[in-house]
């Protein structure tokens, strides 16, 4: 009798597990999701599910991401649970002048700087996460050097030729320096003044002092420009610090002798790790390269050999063949 006792017990007991197993299966359940923050994780509000019908995560392929100015990138991310029966999304940027976004998740960099892209459910359940989206500036590979500055506009190595690429954003500026005959750098392509002012003579007979008389008299919009003299090279590289352009600078008519000077000039203006010197005469650049091992130094040869690169390489001195007219 016992024993039928112990296994109608063990039978109820049975019936009354199964009983509420089957209505703890059948009731909704609550249900907690987590979404990506840029900084930390935040806890969304409870989501009531049941079969996992409504969005529990959004989950970009990654919180933070970097874009170029100008450029356009696809927004990628998951919605979790795949069955989800709504798992369409909206997005919306926190600083529209840096980053748009439209209906499918296109980004665009707009102009540099930081903005959040928030990824929200539309199906009722609050779920969101968000995006953070740096855009850098855009840097072109391409650097715009004006050659002896913009001589449409004003003469050839003249302040004002100069000044014109500075105000135009020019990468850099090309010109030509040589010594007068009082060991001073002045700005002047030929060894003679005749083609360029109201003067005449070799730039290495005359002091700078003696050269500020001479008048620049050839060139564009001369009637605009009528006090342009010859400038001095501390003059460019003070109008080169102005507007952060890179002096590439070409000896001409200087000696070996006069370099010291020249590179105490370009420390003090701190461009020695900045300024591109160029020449046609390796010695001048053979020197530099002995007194500084920052500087640019780039040698203008009209053939090249594997001898002239063999050279160049073991001076550390880049060596250019294409440059015509400097």
């Amino acid at each position: 009798m016992a024993e039928i006792q112990k296994r109608k017990h063990r039978k109820m007991v049975f019936l009354f597990l199964l009983l509420a197993g089957a209505i703890f299966f059948l009731l909704p359940k609550t249900i907690y999701a987590e979404t990506i923050n840029e900084e930390k994780s935040e806890l969304i509000s409870p989501v009531t599910s049941i079969y996992g019908t409504k969005v529990l995560i959004i989950k970009p392929n990654a919180p933070q991401l970097k874009m170029i100015e100008g450029s356009s990138q696809q927004l990628y991310y998951q919605v979790l649970p795949t069955t989800a029966l709504n798992p369409k999304v909206t997005f919306a940027t926190s600083d529209k002048k840096v980053v748009s976004v439209d209906s499918k998740g296109v980004m665009k960099g707009l102009m540099p700087g930081r903005a959040i892209i928030t990824i929200s459910s539309t199906d009722g359940s609050g779920v969101r996460t968000r995006v953070t989206v740096q855009v850098t500036k855009k840097v072109s590979r391409v650097k715009n050097i004006a050659h002896r500055g913009i001589v449409d506009v004003a003469p050839e190595n003249s302040m004002a030729a100069f000044k014109a690429a500075g105000e135009k954003g020019f990468w850099g500026i090309e010109f030509d320096i040589q010594t007068t005959k009082d060991h001073r750098f002045i700005v002047m392509h030929d060894a003679d003044i005749a083609r360029m002012t109201n003067g005449s003579g070799y730039v290495k007979d005359y002091t700078r002092w003696e050269l500020r008389r001479y008048k620049i008299d050839s060139g564009e919009n001369l009637k605009d420009l009528p006090t342009q003299r010859i400038p001095e090279l501390t003059d460019v590289l003070n109008l080169c610090r102005a507007y952060n352009m890179v002096p590439v600078i070409e000896l001409k008519e200087v000696q070996v002798s006069e370099l010291g000077e020249f590179l105490a000039i370009l420390k003090k203006y701190d461009l020695e790790d900045r300024a591109v010197v160029i020449s046609f005469k390796l010695e001048l650049l053979e020197w530099l390269r002995s007194q500084s091992e920052t500087l640019q130094l780039q040698w203008i040869e009209k053939s090249m050999s594997t001898s002239h690169i063999t050279l160049c390489s073991s001076r550390k001195i880049d060596i250019d063949t294409k440059l015509h007219g400097v």
